[in-house]
């Protein structure tokens, strides 16, 4: 009997514990049709298969081109977003004015923020969101 992996089902997304039990008993490296992808089921394959540097965490995107608009989902004509990485500097101080009472600036640069998702300000959806610079201030006051 083969498995109907449908991860897109309401009846899967409710609860998809039996289905991946099921596929770890009997086909855990399952090939689906419908994703055009394999699915991994057992810890050692999908631990082996993410530190393999050959793989590609961008698998997805043929998978996305080929869905009809009326199923691709979130992101009309778009495939997800790949993330690669988020960095903040910061730097920060803390003063006392006077005794019991201290202040802290707080200025922090962020880089790719969100690990480059696009802008949802974008209408095209393509431009990633910009660098930004925070800034903000504490201040305690102990009596």
């Amino acid at each position: 009997m083969s498995l109907d992996y449908r991860p897109d089902e309401p009846e899967f997304l409710a609860d998809p514990f039996p289905m991946f039990r099921r596929m770890q008993d009997e086909d855990p490296c399952h090939w689906s049709p419908r994703l055009k992808a394999w699915v991994l089921t057992r810890y050692e394959d999908v631990r082996r298969v993410c530190l393999d540097k050959d793989m590609s965490s961008d698998r997805l995107r043929p998978y996305f081109a080929t869905l009809p608009p009326e199923e691709e989902g979130a992101l009309p004509g778009l495939p997800p977003p790949i993330r690669n990485y988020e960095a903040v500097l910061e730097v920060t101080y803390q003063a006392q004015i006077v005794p019991g009472w201290t202040i802290q600036p707080d200025f922090q640069y962020i880089i790719n923020p969100g690990g480059h998702v696009a802008d949802p300000a974008d209408p095209d959806g393509l431009r990633p969101l910009r660098n930004a610079l925070v800034f903000g201030v504490r201040t305690t006051v102990n009596y």
